[in-house]
């Protein structure tokens, strides 16, 4: 399954195929540790926001719903 990491449901792990935003949210991104064919996995959305709480590796991050929406992921490794 391909989708946004918006689209994917909680608990999957998926890898990073696209970053598909301008260069500076994408600079953003590789700050983080999100960079292409990394397994992250959605843990929550947080209640009354739409922001994601994300897993990379160790680290547990929080994006906002359009910044997910930039993360193209699979699901086929």
């Amino acid at each position: 399954m391909t989708c946004n990491l918006k689209d994917l449901p909680e608990r999957v792990q998926a890898r990073v195929i696209n970053l598909q935003a301008e260069p500076s949210l994408v600079q953003y991104f590789m700050d983080m540790g999100i960079r292409n064919n990394i397994i992250v996995r959605v843990i929550g959305k947080l209640f009354f926001s739409s922001n994601y709480i994300i897993e990379v590796g160790n680290e547990r991050l929080v994006l906002r719903k359009h910044e997910a929406q930039c993360l193209k992921v699979t699901t086929s490794f």
